[in-house]
């Protein structure tokens, strides 16, 4: 059984949910995982991140990853638990059409350069599949695949990864090019 926590995904989560979960839990912490999505910052009906803003975001890693590295010797002396970032993505709900063009292949690459540099273990990038067209997989048909840019980051970046690429299967093997 592993201790994983506080999967929580609001502007301030680095300095007001995560010192608390990882108090209780303290050296028994396996796995700290959150959520980020940088658009979600924004306040309803502030619209979307600019290309340029999108782009800048995944910058913030670094200071992201600092922070951790802090709690850890505070929270959690002599032991690392992973740190994973359960769900990310542009935004977690209606994200804007660019997700899927050059401005979210971008950003994803980006993103994951920098979460791997900052010292992220685990990053599963939401949504796959199966949630509005604005995914990696778009399900235009039945039986046909979109592709879209951000798909070919994965694609590309595959060797580079740490661990294993798992290979998944939709539902009565559906779409069986859908990892392909």
């Amino acid at each position: 059984v592993l201790t994983m926590g506080p999967v929580t995904a609001n502007e301030n989560f680095y300095d007001n949910s995560i010192p608390p979960f990882w108090g209780k839990v303290g050296t028994s912490l396996d796995v700290l995982a959150v959520h980020r999505y940088p658009q979600c910052d924004l306040r309803p009906g502030d619209g979307y991140y600019t290309d340029a803003k999108l782009l800048k975001a995944p910058l913030e890693w670094e200071g992201i990853g600092a922070k951790l590295k802090k709690m850890n010797g505070e929270l959690s002396p002599g032991r690392r638990p992973l740190y994973a970032v359960t769900e990310w993505n542009t935004a977690y709900h209606s994200p804007s059409e660019r997700q899927q063009q050059i401005v979210g292949a971008l950003y994803m690459a980006f993103n994951l350069c920098e979460m791997i540099s900052n010292g992220i273990d685990i990053a599963n990038v939401w949504v796959v599949t199966g949630c509005g067209p604005y995914n990696i997989f778009n399900t235009v048909g039945k039986g046909k695949v979109e592709k879209p840019l951000p798909f070919y980051v994965f694609k590309i970046l595959a060797n580079n990864f740490k661990g294993q690429l798992l290979q998944t299967d939709t539902k009565s093997g559906e779409n069986p090019d859908l990892y392909s």
